[in-house]
């Protein structure tokens, strides 16, 4: 699993985290990828429906699937449940992106939740020309 960056609203007993993880592709282009993060919060757990969402400086993705999260009640369950990767230009300087996720349960303590947070992509490298 990639490192929360942010969580977002509880609703009941679970909340939604953004993560990213940024690598380099080459010496122009960069790789974000942003997981959606559900967590439940000392709680039973068996989510047969949700909604998560990514999205980087506004463009993103989203899809509905069952999360198959069980958690004996005292105990807290973390799993990753959606991510995407964008591809982004590298600069001459560093710069940072907005990364997002979403949760939307309409069953057992319905809901949604909301994360974001802020990821910078590295300055490229830096050419010397040859004298």
């Amino acid at each position: 699993m990639t490192e929360v960056i942010s969580w977002g609203n509880q609703v009941g007993n679970w909340r939604c985290g953004v993560a990213a993880n940024v690598t380099e592709v080459d010496e122009r282009t960069a790789r974000v990828t942003v997981t959606s993060v559900w967590q439940s919060l000392g709680y039973g757990f068996n989510v047969n429906y949700c909604s998560a969402y990514v999205s980087m400086d506004g463009s993103g993705h989203g899809t509905s699937e069952t999360v198959h999260a069980y958690s004996a009640n005292g105990a807290t369950v973390q799993l990753d449940a959606y991510s995407k990767t964008f591809t982004v230009a590298r600069e001459a300087a560093a710069y940072p992106v907005t990364v997002a996720a979403s949760f939307v349960m309409p069953d057992f303590q319905p809901g949604s939740s909301y994360a974001s947070a802020t990821v910078e992509v590295p300055a490229r490298p830096s050419v010397v020309p040859d004298s």
